[in-house]
């Protein structure tokens, strides 16, 4: 006990006489340095990995290197010599808590506090296409003026976080549509199924409650014309509940802004269609963060 004693008053008192303590050298590199393989030069301040290795540092500034004296941080752990073209790795670090298991990684609370932890991983979210099973554009443009948008059977259920969003829709002009006959069919997310609104969500293009992408719709045959619109763009769903995700159609008019001439076909019921059973219909989400 008296030694113990002896010893951490020896400590303090040449700790008070000195800026600098070494233990096992006596050419301490900072204010407090062990080499623990008693291997350090005697002299001067170029240390091999090797010399390195085995010390324990803190410096005047309160950084703390442990295979290094030359901490670049509050605790900086080396055991791989860098400066080797083919270094050889040893593990640094261990911390056994009750958490540890194989493929586990180090994550931290709000606080700070880090234990092991399995990494958070979300799977491929899959849409579905259902009710309405087919969907027509309007007619009359009376109708569109107050129906703009039209509701389609393809939702998808997000929880709250970043994704890249996947749809690909097809969408059959009418037979009697002429031949090269063209327009454009923007596409539509929303969290309502009743109006386009973005509550609980945004896009990171910053495009509001604009149309997240389109097709351009062409009649390139005598009878009825599939086309595909597919696209993606990434959301934030900021709802802590989440959101389900609906899909609107643009309702567009007969011809849209086409004039009709005597030479044209009669024109049809409706501009497109879309089936939600179509096998070539797709919708899914990959979480990105």
């Amino acid at each position: 006990m008296k030694k113990n004693i002896l010893f951490i008053l020896s400590f303090i008192i040449c700790g008070g006489l000195s800026a600098q303590v070494g233990v096992n050298t006596g050419n301490p590199q900072g204010t407090f340095h062990i080499d623990a393989d008693k291997n350090n030069p005697t002299s001067g301040s170029t240390f091999t990995f090797a010399e390195q290795n085995n010390d324990v540092i803190v410096m005047p500034d309160g950084k703390m290197g442990i295979g290094t004296i030359h901490p670049d941080t509050k605790l900086d752990i080396r055991s791989v010599d860098a400066t080797l073209t083919n270094p050889t790795y040893n593990t640094g670090f261990r911390l056994v808590d009750g958490n540890e298991k194989t493929g586990r990684v180090l994550q931290t609370d709000a606080n700070g506090l880090a234990t092991w932890k399995d990494i958070s991983k979300r799977d491929i979210v899959i849409g579905r296409f259902s009710a309405p099973p087919r969907v027509f554009s309007d007619n009359d443009p009376a109708v569109v003026a107050t129906v703009p948008y039209k509701l389609i059977g393809a939702t998808i259920n997000l929880k709250p976080g970043k994704y890249a969003v996947y749809l690909g829709i097809s969408v059959y002009l009418p037979v009697s549509y002429p031949l090269g006959y063209s327009y454009y069919l923007p596409v539509f997310f929303s969290s309502s199924n009743t109006s386009i609104d973005t509550t609980g969500f945004s896009y990171q293009s910053g495009a509001g409650t604009a149309a997240a992408f389109g097709g351009r719709m062409v009649k390139n045959r005598g009878n009825t014309s599939l086309n595909m619109i597919q696209g993606s763009l990434i959301v934030n769903v900021t709802n802590p509940a989440g959101i389900t995700l609906y899909t609107f159609l643009k309702n567009i008019p007969l011809y849209n802004d086409v004039t009709l001439t005597a030479t044209q076909p009669t024109p049809p019921l409706t501009s497109y269609r879309f089936d939600a059973g179509n096998w070539e219909n797709f919708f899914y989400a990959l979480p990105i963060n």
